[in-house]
């Protein structure tokens, strides 16, 4: 097993024996770990085989697990020493990757579809954590190759074996950039949410107006976290960093720099008893002259509340004209997009706009922004920027692709549809009523699943289909 060594010392530290009356099994287990006498299980038969650069042994173990064997397929991959081996590891997925969940396999999908380690350096990793969502960074180990092609034709055969959705139609033009919304119990809730990703059309007009609204606690949150620091007073902070199309120049927009040639700062308000509201104005335009590529929009809680904590707390973009001082400073029917904020972290970076394209980028991760975190130009060692290029060049699946596959039929005539996903029917901003919809396609997995288990299972270590 991995790290063996260290847990045998974590089982010494941990003094079972102090425990054994209340805990006679756990104690006899980490004593058999700290001994080294514990019957090897799966994983630690899996990790052997991997350290030996077994395929043969590793393929045997993982076809009972499905699950684990979708997410150890690029490590099986890499160990393959010709292309005949790595034709055996895909077909040996490919009989039972009908009973890996849909989120794995449409994550597999993008996986396998994205770029390789010269485009995507770092891969953005999501966990879950005591305080919501978190993410981490790790060297991305893809060797890009004739497999990926086959994975990902393997991955569309199985979501094709779970077709659930009976005879659709879909607006291609209306569901165009909208991404499969997976990942969405740690989305914030909005005006009309999307998968991250999800590419947006901008509305006519030259000015784009970023806006942060927020009010200060009633009182102190029992038990919280800033119940002992700031008290009731909260100071939220709407900033904005300008990027170039290389990520190696970038330009904030922040209480600390109100102006620049593309940008202007309503100014730093530091409380809201009575509700409270921070603008940008970002003049397209100008922005493209200037050599800018992306501008990212970014909220920091500066009182260190956390978001989730923060009474009225949102925050979104609308669309302005040429002159953008014309109006009501607030207007509603100008509002594209709008995000509750719900975090419980410190920071959100909502929207990414693309200059070029003319598109809202939806993003609704905590990435930590701050005054020095763009500063360093090197995109590969540059945390924030690591993220950002994941975002703009890591593939995600359609989803009007995903519902074609899960589709029996794909027809033009809404009358002659099940399911309409378009005008008059399921919009693509509608993401509890479309993940409901998935739902049965994964109840037919499950059956797939069972019955084969029931047919293979022969003993303790195939009872369990990943």
């Amino acid at each position: 097993a991995r790290r063996s060594e260290r847990w045998k010392r974590l089982a010494r530290h941990l003094r079972a024996g102090d425990y054994a009356r209340r805990f006679p099994r756990a104690t006899e287990l980490l004593r058999q770990v700290a001994s080294g006498s514990a019957e090897p299980g799966f994983g630690s038969r899996l990790e052997e085989a991997l350290a030996r650069r077994d395929v043969e042994g590793a393929l045997h173990l993982l076809v009972a697990r499905p699950g684990v064997f979708a997410r150890r397929l690029n490590h099986l991959l890499r160990l393959c020493g010709d292309n005949a081996t790595r034709k055996r590891v895909v077909a040996e997925f490919a009989r039972i990757a009908p009973k890996v969940s849909l989120p794995v396999l449409v994550r597999l999908w993008e996986y396998f579809s994205s770029p390789g380690p010269d485009a995507l350096p770092w891969r953005v990793v999501t966990i879950k954590s005591g305080t919501g969502i978190k993410t981490t960074l790790i060297p991305s180990t893809r060797h890009p190759g004739h497999a990926d092609a086959a994975v990902v034709r393997t991955v569309e055969e199985a979501l094709r074996m779970r077709a659930s959705l009976g005879r659709i139609t879909v607006d291609q033009q209306l569901y165009e950039g909208h991404t499969v919304p997976l990942g969405q119990r740690s989305a914030s809730p909005g005006l009309r949410t999307a998968g991250r990703g999800t590419r947006l059309p901008l509305p006519e007009g030259e000015t784009i107006r970023f806006f942060l609204h927020w009010r200060d606690l009633p009182e102190a949150p029992r038990g919280s976290a800033s119940a002992n620091s700031r008290g009731i007073r909260v100071d939220l902070d709407l900033s904005a960093f300008f990027v170039s199309e290389d990520l190696t120049r970038t330009e904030q927009i922040a209480y600390y720099n109100l102006r620049s040639t593309a940008a202007v700062h309503s100014g730093d308000l530091t409380s809201a008893p009575d509700g409270a509201a921070e603008f940008i104005d970002v003049t397209l335009p100008e922005a493209l002259r200037q050599g800018w590529r992306y501008v990212v929009m970014t909220v920091h809680s500066f009182s260190h509340h956390p978001l989730s904590e923060v009474p009225e707390c949102w925050a979104g973009a609308m669309a302005r004209g040429a002159d953008p001082q014309r109006g009501e400073v607030f207007e509603a029917s100008t509002v594209m997009q709008r995000l509750d904020l719900t975090s419980p972290g410190f920071n959100a970076t909502p929207f990414v706009i693309d200059l070029a394209e003319r598109r809202l980028i939806w993003w609704d991760l905590a990435v930590e922004v701050g005054e020095h975190q763009v500063a360093n130009l090197d995109h590969s060692t540059n945390r924030v920027l690591a993220h950002l290029l994941d975002l703009l060049e890591g593939r995600r699946m359609p989803l009007a692709h995903l519902l074609t596959l899960l589709a029996d039929a794909v027809v033009e005539d809404p009358d002659a549809a099940r399911l309409v996903f378009g005008e008059g029917g399921i919009m693509p901003w509608q993401t509890e009523r479309i993940l409901a919809l998935l739902a049965p396609a994964e109840a037919t997995a499950d059956k797939m699943t069972e019955k084969r288990i029931g047919d293979a299972a022969t003993t303790t270590d195939t009872e369990r289909s990943g």
